[in-house]
């Protein structure tokens, strides 16, 4: 069959220039459209690194000066610290939670702010991380569900008043070597011990803010006093649920106490979102929310054009070769061998479209330096929280399945709903006019 497939498409060959060329274009378009909205799908149901699913946060806040429920011989950042801690009390004495920390706002995981700091990896290298900052003495990493990497206990560093790492950042500053015990930044020529941050552990990675992609990520605990400081509404609790409990079944229940039972002193929380809804407004404030939108629009514009460009070609294109079939069904060829037959015609070209397509476009990512990782931190975020989408010969090569699973769907559709009519035909019908 193979020999007659290449013996009709070669006897049209002037035909099948065109339809050659316009899966070849078709080709290079989808990788223009599709390719941003398949990373963008795969990024946005990336794995969090912790367990965001049980997780809620609320808002903490200072009653107003000016309200005669204000007690004034608590404005201190000691009381505030000691009423959080009342609060969170409260808060782990409800029957659906297991635990709950207070975090700072804007240093914490799908937080609208951002805390950054550079170490040196040596005296050439510098690493970009996120700092995520919670109070000592708490258990944060067991609240948000992080694990432990590199043979360190969670209960050790809970308590620990050094810094914790993540696993990327670990494996960077310290190939092969424990990081526990090291300091950050000491492998550089000026590095000062009496103002280092000691390694207690390391965690396994996770993803900050969704919208930001990967970091490597410096987990940073210090007394609360100091964390609130005067301002008690740059503070949040996170509340980790036990399981099975239903969390905007929790925030309905929780909601009414805030104001009640749920108040110390001159702090009380407001605010409570489930931890996936946060996520949902930071990509959405961010503009990744909108960004989608826009691709998928275009990317179903696409394909819809797509489906019924190419499928009425070959539709028409089959139609017309009614003699054909009949010609072949005077010679004994079934129905069936004569449809797979026209698939196999149309397999091969939509094949051979695809490859010209894709070294195209092969051809322009590396003009156009695409295959390479940017950003101040992209290299060392590639070599070490790697992932398909960086890798340029993993990405090429899972785009292109892509399109040519689309592509070679499209061909058949096109032509097997004619071929399967025509490819009954009966000879004398076929061949009436000849």
């Amino acid at each position: 069959m193979f020999k007659l497939i290449i013996k009709n498409l070669w006897s049209r060959r002037g035909r099948n220039a065109w339809l050659l060329a316009e899966l070849t274009i078709v080709t290079v378009l989808a990788w223009i459209i599709l390719d941003p909205v398949i990373v963008q799908l795969y990024t946005l149901q990336r794995p969090a690194g912790y367990d965001i699913d049980r997780l809620v946060r609320v808002d903490v806040m200072e009653v107003s000066k000016a309200s005669p429920q204000y007690l004034h011989d608590e404005d201190s950042s000691e009381h505030h610290a000691a009423a959080i801690e009342r609060i969170i009390s409260g808060i782990e004495a409800l029957p659906e939670v297991e635990s709950a920390v207070p975090v700072l706002r804007w240093a914490t995981f799908e937080s609208q702010g951002m805390a950054m700091s550079t170490v040196n990896k040596d005296d050439s290298v510098s690493v970009s991380t996120r700092s995520i900052r919670f109070a000592a003495g708490t258990p944060f990493f067991e609240t948000m569900g992080l694990t432990a990497a590199g043979g360190t206990s969670l209960s050790t560093l809970s308590g620990a008043s050094d810094v914790v790492i993540s696993k990327s950042l670990a494996e960077a500053l310290y190939p092969g070597e424990n990081a526990a015990g090291h300091y950050l930044g000491d492998r550089a020529s000026d590095f000062n011990p009496e103002h280092g941050q000691r390694i207690a552990g390391v965690v396994d990675d996770a993803i900050v803010n969704s919208s930001d992609g990967r970091n490597m990520i410096i987990y940073e605990s210090a007394p609360l006093v100091n964390l609130v400081h005067s301002r008690p509404e740059e503070m949040n609790i996170v509340i980790r649920l036990k399981p099975a409990v239903e969390p905007r079944r929790f925030l309905a229940a929780l909601r009414p106490l805030m104001a009640t039972t749920l108040k110390s002193g001159n702090i009380k929380i407001h605010n409570a979102a489930y931890y996936p809804d946060i996520r949902d407004e930071v990509r959405y404030g961010s503009g990744e929310t909108d960004k989608m939108r826009v691709n998928t629009a275009l990317a179903v514009f696409f394909l819809v054009n797509l489906c019924l460009g190419v499928i009425g070609t070959f539709y028409l294109q089959t139609r017309k070769r009614s003699r054909d079939a009949g010609v072949m069904r005077s010679f004994g060829a079934t129905p069936g061998y004569i449809l797979r037959e026209m698939l196999g015609e149309g397999a091969l070209l939509t094949v051979i479209a695809w490859l010209i397509g894709c070294i195209a476009y092969m051809q322009y990512a590396i003009k156009e330096g695409l295959t390479v990782m940017g950003g101040f931190n992209g290299a060392i975020i590639a070599d070490y929280m790697p992932c398909w989408t960086d890798n340029f010969a993993m990405h090429f090569a899972v785009v292109s399945i892509i399109i040519y699973a689309i592509m070679t769907a499209v061909v058949c559709v096109g032509i097997y709903i004619p071929g399967r009519r025509i490819s009954r035909v009966s000879p004398v019908e076929a061949l009436r006019d000849e």
